[in-house]
């Protein structure tokens, strides 16, 4: 058997399962059943012994070690089969742990709700309360109401953790966290260099924003500057700038219908979502998760989008990012293989994503989609560029949280999770704990369990987005406009975004896509104009 024979065997096993797993799991995220999870955990563990086949994996070893390939096409798939099986080889029992326990983790996660004096609180709700709510103790309650899945799966998560580790041991690597890295064409050691400068570089305007919202905070709540807790940030993890210091973009979609504004914005760059849409599930309800991602069910268009969408600011930048999303997934080269019919890297499909939710706080994006008048988007614009620059340091740092942690998570999990993850929200968010708290805070957040070794990848999607930002502003929308405008309705920047990124599937690493999309490689300069305008 050549290469070529192997690639589509191997194209005519996995395809029809990758659809039934991505059916499975829409189908448990929408309802909350069990037995899609049952499912899910079933079919899951079928692809892994996919890629724990030892022959199969020496086989294409083989290949790769010769460069027998008939041209790059064929190359850059026996790259991506080459890690895909690497990260297979280790024990099938393993591998069934794994998918079952993290499947029974992620639907606890979809059922539970917060109870505070006997009623049951969705995700939403809570969210609703510590926005709204001025009572520091109701607040508390409710916040702490939202952590106690926490305890709930802690035991059982440490125990993923460890069975995930114990394969990447067998696949010869020191931890699922490296491992996880290495697989995903990302280099340790320079991903912990970027994420040290972007330390510095955000840690005195984070803390100018910190001081500023800790005084207003205390005013708000009339209590003194040390007496604020986690629950005055109005967010579970403050990883969002608190209202109080940003402006009110919520006044602006109240009353709105958040899908069809982004229906509308997409249908005037040329690209077409309806269909997308039609078959989403957009609105919560009980026994659905309470959370939004995006899913390209076969490679083939059938596309979908979950959220819980509400008539807010951030509802409506949900909504944009997730068919952010949802357009790369549908412009991906459709004669291309299967395996090449996908983002790179899932920073790509992030960047476009993040690219296309912050249009949600742009004042010219707003103008047109919300039909504003000339007056007052000007009235956003004098507010809205430091709001979001505030925002996105407020992100910036809490990315420290979730990237530091999980390292040191995977590093050693029978360690005092509680009392790291405690000394790195201080470190880098500048929070003071609530006294005597000893609980799994960590355990909350849902990424660990369903979407591992991820986080980061949401801060290279930002940097990504900012220069795929700044090309399109200087190339793209200055010369068909003449000066800075909003890409509202010019099909030239969707035109870039297709031909220059999304066409391109995983035909070339991450690395090289960007290069070759805007002339230079990955830089974080300019992210870091924003926090400069900050300072200023």
């Amino acid at each position: 058997m050549n290469f070529r024979e192997f690639v589509v065997e191997h194209e005519n096993v996995i395809k029809p399962l990758e659809k039934k797993i991505a059916l499975a799991h829409w189908k448990g995220s929408v309802t909350g059943a069990k037995k899609y999870f049952d499912d899910l955990s079933r079919l899951r563990f079928k692809l892994e012994e996919v890629y724990a086949n030892r022959e199969d994996f020496a086989f294409v070893e083989r290949v790769k070690e010769s460069g027998d390939f008939e041209n790059s096409l064929f190359s850059r798939i026996g790259d991506i089969l080459y890690l895909r099986y690497l990260g297979g080889q280790t024990d099938l029992s393993f591998l069934a742990g794994i998918t079952k326990l993290s499947s029974e983790l992620e639907r606890k996660f979809n059922l539970f709700r917060a109870e505070l004096d006997g009623k049951k609180f969705s995700h939403n709700d809570v969210t609703d309360m510590l926005l709204t709510e001025r009572n520091s103790k109701k607040r508390q309650l409710a916040w702490e109401s939202h952590k106690r899945v926490g305890k709930l799966i802690e035991e059982d998560l440490i125990k993923l953790v460890e069975l995930r580790n114990e394969a990447a041991a067998k696949a010869g690597f020191d931890n699922f966290y490296s491992m996880s890295l290495y697989l995903n064409e990302q280099d340790e050691g320079n991903l912990i260099e970027l994420f040290d400068r972007l330390e510095r570089i955000t840690r005195e305007p984070f803390r100018r924003v910190k001081d500023e919202l800790d005084c207003r905070t205390a005013e708000l709540y009339r209590i003194t500057e040390d007496q604020i807790m986690p629950w005055h940030y109005e967010d579970l993890y403050f990883q969002e700038l608190p209202s109080l210091f940003s402006m009110d973009f919520d006044k602006y979609y109240s009353g709105k219908m958040p899908a069809e504004i982004a229906r509308e914005f997409y249908d005037s760059i040329g690209m077409n979502v309806r269909y997308i849409l039609d078959r989403s599930d957009l609105y919560e309800r009980e026994g659905k998760s309470p959370h939004a991602f995006c899913t390209d069910i076969d490679r083939a268009g059938d596309i979908r989008v979950l959220c819980n969408i509400k008539d807010n600011a951030k509802w409506t930048d949900t909504i944009l990012h997730e068919l952010g999303h949802a357009v790369y997934d549908k412009y991906v080269g459709s004669s291309l293989p299967y395996l090449l019919r996908i983002y790179p890297h899932i920073c790509m499909t992030e960047a476009s994503a993040m690219f296309f939710g912050g249009l949600a706080r742009d004042p010219l994006w707003m103008k047109s989609a919300l039909v504003l008048s000339g007056k007052e988007a000007e009235k956003i614009s004098s507010q809205a560029g430091r709001a979001n620059s505030a925002r996105l340091l407020v992100f910036a740092r809490w990315c420290q949280v979730m990237f530091r942690f999980e390292r040191e998570m995977y590093i050693n999990p029978r360690s005092d999770l509680n009392s790291i993850w405690r000394d790195i929200v201080g470190e880098y968010q500048f929070i003071t704990p609530p006294p005597g708290r000893d609980m799994p805070d960590w355990a909350t957040k849902i990424h660990i369990v369903t979407s591992p070794v991820y986080y980061h990848n949401y801060m290279l999607g930002e940097l990504i987005a900012a220069q795929f930002r700044h090309y399109v502003e200087n190339n793209i929308i200055g010369q068909t406009s003449g000066k800075k405008g909003s890409i509202y309705g010019n099909k030239d920047v969707s035109e870039f975004f297709i031909d220059s990124v999304y066409r391109t599937g995983n035909l070339v690493s991450w690395n090289e896509l960007i290069e070759n999309a805007v002339g230079e490689p990955l830089k974080a300069d300019y992210l870091m104009s924003y926090f400069r305008e900050e300072k200023s």
